[in-house]
C-alpha cells in the first residue's frame, strides 16, 4: 500500500508530514507492523541485537525531522527498555533509519534489549517533504 501526505494540519513548520507507526512482534524478524493508521508509510521492520531497522515505502522523504521512539511493556514489572533513535541515521537514499534498544537492569552499564513478543514499539516520525527548505 502506498502512502499519501496529509495537507489538514496547520503549522509554521514547512512541508512536515507527522506520521505514526506501531510494530508488534519485537521478539522476532521481521516484525509485525500492527498499526499505522492506513499511511503505509513503513514497508518493513527488523530486529538484531537491540537494533532496530526501520524501512520506509517509496518515496522516501528527503528529511526526518524528528523520530520520538516509545516502548511499551506488556505489565508493570516488565523490566525498562529504553528506544532512542539512533542519532543521524535516517538516510534519504534507501529510506532506512535506526532505533536502538537498551536494557538497563540495574547491574552497570545498559546492554541490548532482547524484547518479548507482547511488547511494542510506538514512533512518530515528522519527515519533511522538500529538501530545499532548510535553515532552523
Amino acid at each position: 500500500m502506498g502512502h499519501s501526505y496529509n495537507h489538514g494540519l496547520v503549522t509554521s513548520t514547512k512541508g512536515a508530514a507527522i506520521e505514526i507507526c506501531r510494530v508488534t512482534g519485537m521478539n522476532t524478524s521481521p516484525c509485525t507492523i500492527e498499526e499505522q493508521l492506513g499511511s503505509g508509510v513503513v514497508s518493513s521492520v527488523t530486529i538484531s541485537s537491540g537494533l532496530v531497522t526501520v524501512q520506509l515505502a517509496a518515496p522516501y522523504p528527503p528529511r526526518l525531522g524528528v523520530c520520538i521512539p516509545g516502548y511499551t511493556g506488556a505489565t508493570t514489572t516488565t523490566d525498562i527498555i529504553s528506544a532512542r533513535y539512533v542519532q543521524n541515521s535516517y538516510n534519504a537514499t534507501t529510506g532506512q533509519f535506526t532505533v536502538a534498544l537498551s536494557n538497563d537492569d540495574d547491574s552497570g552499564a545498559p546492554a541490548a534489549a532482547s524484547p518479548a513478543a507482547a511488547e511494542e514499539l510506538h514512533l512518530l516520525m515528522v519527515f519533511g517533504r522538500y529538501s530545499t527548505i532548510t535553515g532552523a
